[in-house]
């Protein structure tokens, strides 16, 4: 794995201003002893403005695609599982992208994501904070062209920078549900904001 970043953030854990922009390549051939062959490219933009008193926005873009070139198919675990806090909140984890005639998810081999965090303190003595959110998103499968017919929701979440790393509690609503869908989701995370 190869990856170069720049992080301009203030703070890593709960920036209010700053940047941070990544890219990380993947690749695996046999020549250096892998079982499977195939790539894998993530770009991933993340900007923090800060608006009024101590709110701030934060919007997010990410897109990837990862492509098995040997004779065997994407391993599952590279594949783009989209939908869930860390994605598209809103869906249940791989929901918002490709699944199989049960519901249950595929993984992708293309993701494109836009996160839009508005961020604002709730009891800022223990850097407890909410945040309203939009998420546009989408996984792709092999074959599927990449466009923009994304899925689409909006929530609210509640972080909490605890002595045990970040909590979040995020329920959001799936604004284009199709059937078989559930309307909205509720989902903890504990860990990493990113």
């Amino acid at each position: 794995m190869l990856g170069l970043s720049r992080d301009t953030r203030d703070f890593y854990a709960d920036p209010t201003s700053g940047a941070r922009h990544a890219i990380t390549t993947e690749l695996a051939f046999r020549g250096l002893g892998a079982d499977n062959e195939f790539y894998k490219v993530i770009g991933d933009t993340a900007w923090f403005f800060p608006v009024i008193g101590d709110t701030v926005f934060a919007p997010r873009a990410r897109v990837g695609v990862a492509h098995s070139y040997g004779s065997l198919p994407l391993p599952v675990g590279e594949r783009f599982f989209v939908g869930g806090i860390q994605t598209v909140r809103g869906f249940s984890f791989g929901r918002a992208g490709p699944v199989f005639t049960d519901g249950s998810p595929l993984g992708a081999t293309k993701q494109v994501l836009f996160n839009f965090d508005y961020i604002f303190p709730l009891v800022p003595e223990v850097k407890v904070k909410g945040v309203l959110f939009f998420d546009y998103g989408k996984g792709f499968n092999d074959g599927e062209p990449i466009g923009l017919n994304l899925r689409r929701s909006a929530g609210v979440e509640v972080r909490w920078i605890s002595p045990f790393g970040p909590l979040r509690l995020a329920y959001g609503l799936n604004l284009n549900k199709r059937e078989g869908e559930h309307a909205g989701v509720f989902e903890f995370s504990i860990g990493s904001l990113f």
